[in-house]
Protein backbone atom coordinates (compact mmCIF):
# COMPACT_ATOMS: atom_id res chain seq x y z
CA UNK A 1 0.00 0.00 0.00
CA UNK A 2 2.50 2.68 1.14
CA UNK A 3 4.93 1.79 -2.36
CA UNK A 4 2.87 3.29 -4.73
CA UNK A 5 2.60 6.78 -2.78
CA UNK A 6 6.78 7.07 -2.63
CA UNK A 7 6.96 6.29 -6.05
CA UNK A 8 4.89 8.53 -7.05
CA UNK A 9 6.99 11.05 -5.46
CA UNK A 10 9.78 10.14 -6.38
CA UNK A 11 8.34 10.09 -10.40
CA UNK A 12 7.53 13.83 -9.41
CA UNK A 13 10.74 14.77 -7.93
CA UNK A 14 12.37 13.17 -11.01
CA UNK A 15 10.33 15.07 -13.66
CA UNK A 16 11.35 18.08 -11.54
CA UNK A 17 14.80 17.57 -11.82
CA UNK A 18 14.72 16.57 -15.63
CA UNK A 19 12.67 20.01 -16.12
CA UNK A 20 15.18 22.24 -14.00
CA UNK A 21 17.83 20.23 -16.31
CA UNK A 22 16.39 21.27 -19.10
CA UNK A 23 13.38 23.43 -18.92
CA UNK A 24 13.14 24.69 -22.45
CA UNK A 25 12.45 21.24 -23.88
CA UNK A 26 10.04 20.38 -21.72
CA UNK A 27 8.14 23.40 -21.87
CA UNK A 28 8.13 23.00 -25.92
CA UNK A 29 7.24 19.02 -25.39
CA UNK A 30 4.57 20.54 -23.70
CA UNK A 31 3.45 23.47 -25.90
CA UNK A 32 3.74 20.72 -29.14
CA UNK A 33 0.93 18.51 -26.97
CA UNK A 34 -1.02 20.95 -25.98
CA UNK A 35 -1.21 22.04 -29.81
CA UNK A 36 -2.02 18.40 -31.18
CA UNK A 37 -4.74 17.82 -27.96
CA UNK A 38 -6.51 21.55 -29.37
CA UNK A 39 -6.08 20.72 -33.36
CA UNK A 40 -7.55 16.98 -32.28
CA UNK A 41 -10.55 18.96 -30.23
CA UNK A 42 -10.64 20.97 -33.13
CA UNK A 43 -11.48 19.04 -35.59
CA UNK A 44 -13.86 16.62 -33.77
CA UNK A 45 -16.08 19.89 -33.32
CA UNK A 46 -15.51 21.33 -36.80
CA UNK A 47 -16.71 17.69 -38.35
CA UNK A 48 -19.45 17.34 -35.68
CA UNK A 49 -20.94 21.01 -36.23
CA UNK A 50 -20.80 19.98 -39.63
CA UNK A 51 -22.88 17.25 -39.71
CA UNK A 52 -25.37 18.39 -37.54
CA UNK A 53 -25.58 21.29 -40.40
CA UNK A 54 -26.33 18.46 -43.15
CA UNK A 55 -28.62 16.73 -40.67
CA UNK A 56 -31.80 16.71 -42.37
CA UNK A 57 -34.92 14.43 -43.23
CA UNK A 58 -32.95 13.43 -46.35
CA UNK A 59 -31.70 10.06 -46.81
CA UNK A 60 -28.54 11.65 -49.31
CA UNK A 61 -27.88 14.07 -45.91
CA UNK A 62 -28.12 10.77 -43.87
CA UNK A 63 -25.86 8.37 -45.41
CA UNK A 64 -23.70 12.12 -45.34
CA UNK A 65 -23.54 11.70 -42.17
CA UNK A 66 -23.07 8.36 -41.66
CA UNK A 67 -19.61 8.94 -43.97
CA UNK A 68 -18.57 11.76 -42.06
CA UNK A 69 -18.85 9.17 -38.93
CA UNK A 70 -16.90 6.42 -40.03
CA UNK A 71 -14.09 8.76 -41.29
CA UNK A 72 -13.70 10.58 -38.07
CA UNK A 73 -13.33 7.13 -36.35
CA UNK A 74 -11.16 6.39 -38.82
CA UNK A 75 -8.96 9.00 -38.66
CA UNK A 76 -8.81 8.53 -34.76
CA UNK A 77 -7.76 5.09 -34.83
CA UNK A 78 -5.47 6.36 -37.50
CA UNK A 79 -4.15 8.81 -34.89
CA UNK A 80 -3.88 6.59 -32.24
CA UNK A 81 -1.70 4.19 -33.93
CA UNK A 82 0.40 7.17 -35.36
CA UNK A 83 0.98 8.93 -32.01
CA UNK A 84 2.68 5.02 -30.56
CA UNK A 85 4.27 4.86 -33.79
CA UNK A 86 5.93 8.33 -33.20
CA UNK A 87 6.53 7.92 -29.14
CA UNK A 88 8.14 4.79 -29.94
CA UNK A 89 10.89 6.67 -32.72
CA UNK A 90 10.97 9.56 -30.21
CA UNK A 91 12.05 6.97 -27.22
CA UNK A 92 14.97 5.27 -29.01
CA UNK A 93 16.21 8.75 -29.90
CA UNK A 94 18.33 8.83 -26.97
CA UNK A 95 19.75 5.07 -27.23
CA UNK A 96 20.78 5.92 -30.89
CA UNK A 97 22.20 9.18 -29.14
CA UNK A 98 24.04 6.92 -26.77
CA UNK A 99 25.27 4.43 -29.42
CA UNK A 100 26.49 7.46 -31.63
CA UNK A 101 28.49 8.50 -28.45
CA UNK A 102 30.21 4.80 -28.10
CA UNK A 103 31.37 5.32 -31.18
CA UNK A 104 33.20 8.54 -30.87
CA UNK A 105 30.62 10.73 -32.05
CA UNK A 106 30.43 14.64 -30.78
CA UNK A 107 27.60 16.02 -29.74
CA UNK A 108 27.54 18.41 -32.90
CA UNK A 109 27.88 15.91 -35.28
CA UNK A 110 25.13 13.74 -33.81
CA UNK A 111 23.23 16.51 -33.68
CA UNK A 112 23.63 17.17 -37.30
CA UNK A 113 23.22 13.24 -38.52
CA UNK A 114 19.39 13.79 -36.45
CA UNK A 115 18.39 16.66 -38.37
CA UNK A 116 20.11 15.54 -41.85
CA UNK A 117 17.77 12.04 -41.12
CA UNK A 118 14.74 13.77 -40.01
CA UNK A 119 15.21 16.74 -42.94
CA UNK A 120 15.56 13.56 -45.41
CA UNK A 121 12.96 11.79 -44.46
CA UNK A 122 10.45 14.57 -45.20
CA UNK A 123 11.56 15.49 -48.15
CA UNK A 124 12.49 12.04 -49.66
CA UNK A 125 9.19 10.87 -48.18
CA UNK A 126 6.49 13.51 -48.94
CA UNK A 127 8.20 12.77 -53.09
CA UNK A 128 8.53 8.82 -52.87
CA UNK A 129 5.29 8.60 -51.71
CA UNK A 130 3.72 11.03 -54.45
CA UNK A 131 5.83 8.79 -56.65
CA UNK A 132 4.12 5.85 -55.73
CA UNK A 133 0.49 7.04 -55.92
CA UNK A 134 1.38 8.00 -59.87
CA UNK A 135 3.68 5.64 -61.27
CA UNK A 136 3.62 2.65 -58.78
CA UNK A 137 0.95 0.29 -57.24
CA UNK A 138 0.30 -1.28 -60.43
CA UNK A 139 0.49 -5.61 -61.49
Amino acid sequence: GEARPDRAASLVSLMQEAYARAPLEWSLLLVATTACVLALALSNFCARRAAAAHAGGSAAAHASSREEASYVRLRNRYLACYAFAVFGDWLQGGYIYALYEAHGYEMQEIAWLFVIGYGSAATLGTYSSAVGDVAGHRR
